[in-house]
């Protein structure tokens, strides 16, 4: 469990995506507004492959958690 909390206080927007979220991103692709959208992939992460590929991933490894981790 330490292990998931870890990971997500290293998510760049800071917390879990919403259900709601995720759906709406799906509901739009799927609709009539996005017919000249083709072959892409879309990544519903927190920003935390954009953050990798910039080299965050270092930076936060070495970066002081400011944030609170609750404990059990």
């Amino acid at each position: 469990m330490n292990e998931v909390i870890a990971a997500l206080v290293r998510i760049p927007v800071g917390r879990c995506g919403k259900t709601g979220e995720v759906s709406s991103l799906i509901a739009n692709v799927l609709s009539d507004d996005t017919t000249y959208m083709a072959g892409q992939n879309l990544r519903i992460d927190g920003g935390l492959t954009h953050a990798a590929l910039r080299g965050w991933r270092t930076f936060l490894n070495k970066a002081p958690d400011t944030r609170r981790v609750p404990s059990r």
